[in-house]
Order: C-alpha cells, then sequence, then structure tokens
C-alpha cells in the first residue's frame, strides 16, 4: 500500500471496500500500538493518516480458517522513501498467533519473532529503492535505551554521532 496513492485509491473503491479499508486501517493501527508498551494518540494517527498521504506500507497477513475475511497482520513496515533512502516509520512482527484462532495443517506456524521477517521486509524496501535508482539505505530512529536499540544495532544498523538527519553520513 503506498500511502501518497491511499486516497485516490480509497476514493475509487466502493462504499463496502472503503468501509474493508477503513477497517484494515484500524488492523493496522492495532497491530503497530500491540508492539510497544505504550503509544500516544498522535503517533496512532500518524499510522492511520500515513496509509493516505506520505507512507508506504509492506505487510504480511494471515487469515483464521473460519473468518477468511478478516487478516491477522503477522509483521508490517510502515516507512516513508526518498533519493537518499527509507526512513522507517513503524515495524513490528506479531509475537504470536493465539489458539483460539483456526489455522490449517498438522502443526501450522504460531509463532513469528526469529524467523526474519523483520529482516525480509527491511531488505523488500532495500530492493524497491534499487529499482527506483534511490539509496537503499534505511533509517530509523528508536530509543536509544530500549530493547529495540540492541536489535537494529545487531542488524547492521549504525547510531549516529547526533540526533540531526544531517548527522547520518551520505545524506543531503
Amino acid at each position: 500500500v503506498k500511502g501518497s496513492m491511499g486516497n485516490d485509491f480509497f476514493e475509487k473503491q466502493t462504499t463496502f471496500q472503503q468501509r474493508h479499508f477503513k477497517h484494515f486501517s484500524t488492523l493496522l493501527v492495532d497491530f503497530f500500538s500491540s508492539q510497544f508498551d505504550s503509544m500516544r494518540e498522535d503517533e496512532m494517527v500518524s499510522i492511520h493518516e500515513g496509509m493516505f498521504k506520505d507512507c508506504e506500507l509492506l505487510y504480511i497477513a494471515c487469515y483464521d480458517s473460519h473468518k477468511k475475511s478478516e487478516p491477522k497482520i503477522i509483521a508490517a513496515i510502515q516507512y516513508s522513501t526518498s533519493a537518499d533512502g527509507a526512513f522507517v516509520n513503524w515495524l513490528g512482527v506479531r509475537e504470536d498467533i493465539p489458539n483460539s484462532t483456526k489455522l490449517e495443517g498438522s502443526q501450522p506456524v504460531r509463532i513469528f519473532r526469529r524467523l526474519g521477517l523483520a529482516m525480509f521486509l527491511q531488505n523488500l524496501i532495500q530492493f524497491q529503492q534499487i529499482s527506483r535508482d534511490a539509496s537503499p539505505t534505511l533509517l530509523l530512529q528508536t530509543i536509544v535505551s530500549g530493547d529495540a536499540c540492541l536489535y537494529y544495532l545487531n542488524r547492521g544498523y549504525i547510531r549516529t554521532s547526533g540526533n540531526e538527519l544531517v548527522s547520518v553520513p551520505g545524506i543531503t
């Protein structure tokens, strides 16, 4: 889903389809909210509005065998792109699928962390950037003392010397 086209896409849909799209945006906000200990109202609004304005979204979903019309978001990344790179706004991977959700197969996957889904989504953004002749550099902001910071440092991200975008090497 590309936010800059999201509004045009939304307006061209039937009322029934628009209702489903709005419901999906609510599922997305709920998904990202569940990934953090707390989330401010303006952050939830930012996620929702990103689908209609200036962000792009990649997601992985599964469907409950009994409720095939409602997806369960497994992993998602919302980001903004430029020629200098992609700025990751939100990234999350669902910890598990509740036992109440019926999944087909004798031993369906219910735990999704540590499978590389977050890295897969980040790599997709980099390939997308390369296909657009843009820099594959990924930028994100995280709480330095939080668990997520160590996760990103272990995956090749570099901490900048300052908290300004101009402190990132190669950004003009």
